[in-house]
């Protein structure tokens, strides 16, 4: 008997410490889409040490020149993906949960009406992406966590919070001794 299929869109998966020498080492991976067919996220912990305006060349709005982009995945790094809030959606625009939206499409975005409507968002080169049944299958062998997220934790801007170090450590116990440990073992 197969189980019914149940999606995580719209959830937070951490690394359980299973992950070690991974791309996905002490990542927070929110997802974005999953269906049957397979699933997308974006880890919202790895920042990168780029602007959007030193990876563009498109005209970007001076409010955005100085935007922080994060590694979102392994899968297609030399594209940029957008996770942002707004109140109103756009067609290039694919709902996460209500008010909260995925696009390739940074065009979208940088138009002068949609300035005004977009609340938050973040930039990510990549995506983390899974095939039909890869991520039950890591999920199974241990090694994601699950766990609901706030949109407000998501945008969250104030440094230097992780959200992974920050879950972890709530968890307790081999969690909270995890989440104490450097993302580099050898700056310890």
């Amino acid at each position: 008997m197969s189980q019914k299929f149940m999606s995580l869109k719209g959830k937070l998966l951490l690394d359980s410490g299973e992950l070690m020498g991974s791309f996905f080492h002490q990542s927070a991976v929110y997802i974005c889409e999953h269906d049957e067919e397979g699933a997308v996220g974006l880890v919202l912990n790895h920042p990168v040490s780029v602007k959007l305006s030193d990876v563009l060349v498109l005209n970007i709005p001076e409010v955005f020149h100085h935007s922080e982009v994060k590694m979102g995945g392994p899968v297609m790094q030399k594209s940029i993906f957008c996770l942002l809030r707004s109140q109103v959606k756009k067609d290039s625009f694919r709902e996460v949960v209500p008010t909260v939206y995925l696009t390739p499409s940074l065009e979208d975005i940088f138009e002068d009406d949609a300035l005004e409507r977009v609340e938050d968002v973040h930039f990510f080169l990549g995506y983390a992406g899974w095939s039909a049944g890869q991520l039950e299958e890591e999920i199974a062998n241990k090694a994601w966590l699950i766990s609901t997220v706030r949109i407000t934790e998501i945008f969250q801007k104030e440094p230097p919070f992780d959200l992974w170090k920050d879950r972890m450590y709530q968890l307790g116990g081999k969690y909270r001794f995890l989440a104490m440990t450097p993302r580099n073992l050898y700056d310890n």
